[in-house]
């Protein structure tokens, strides 16, 4: 969602990096940096994984932010250094503030952002408990309950 929604409000190149590993070497950075074409102006990091706020940090250029939407742990040892010398802005993003359901909800309805495809399996209410188990195993997708026929 945040890629289609990043992508509908003008980014011009989106890279995203998944699994990222516990800790992280030179070549995941030059990986990223080279995916972008250089490194990010913006990073906005999703997952509070310590490793990725870790990498965020490295693949965002001097002068960039990075965006921590991501909850994680209470404290997270960072590359505090670089990202001082380098002047990069570290910003939290309350992920649920009360206007953001309205900005979405008029962003979908006005075809800006198409949510369909990220639906990847679909159940009747009876099959909730299935539905649960596939989530709590996380191999799903966005998975939606239908609660009532249309």
């Amino acid at each position: 969602m945040v890629v289609k929604a990043a992508g509908a409000l003008g980014a011009s190149h989106i890279c995203v990096t998944v699994h990222v590993q516990e800790s992280f070497t030179n070549e995941s950075i030059k990986h990223v940096t080279d995916a972008l074409g250089g490194p990010a102006d913006v990073t906005i990091e999703c997952s509070g994984s310590p490793s990725a706020i870790r990498l965020a940090i490295h693949v965002t250029r001097p002068g960039g932010c990075v965006l921590l939407a991501g909850i994680g742990d209470n404290e997270v040892q960072i590359p505090l250094r670089l990202a001082a010398t380098n002047e990069i802005d570290l910003k939290g993003i309350l992920r649920y503030p009360p206007n953001r359901f309205t900005q979405a909800l008029e962003l979908i309805s006005a075809g800006v952002i198409e949510v369909k495809p990220l639906v990847k399996h679909s159940f009747p209410l009876e099959k909730a408990r299935e539905a649960l188990e596939m989530a709590a195993r996380r191999d799903g997708g966005k998975i939606v309950v239908e609660c009532f026929k249309e």
